[in-house]
């Protein structure tokens, strides 16, 4: 799949790209958690748009702390 910046793409080829099936896809629109444009029936999608999306969402998203957890003594 070569693509330029502002070219869109298919649903299909975002599934590939994401390395994830078409259903997965479309559940991430159905909970806006991807960005794309719908023209009637038809959907297409902007990689960079994706790309950026998903960065602000990890980035966002809370680590888990790395804190060792001491054992009590227990004699």
């Amino acid at each position: 799949m070569s693509t330029t910046s502002d070219q869109l793409v298919t649903l299909k080829e975002v599934a590939e790209y994401l390395n994830v099936s078409e259903n997965h896809v479309r559940n991430m629109m159905k909970k806006k958690e991807i960005p794309f444009i719908a023209l009637g029936g038809i959907y297409r999608f902007d990689l960079q748009e994706i790309r950026e999306s998903l960065t602000e969402k990890l980035a966002r998203k809370p680590r888990p702390s790395k804190t060792k957890v001491s054992k009590s003594n227990e004699n």
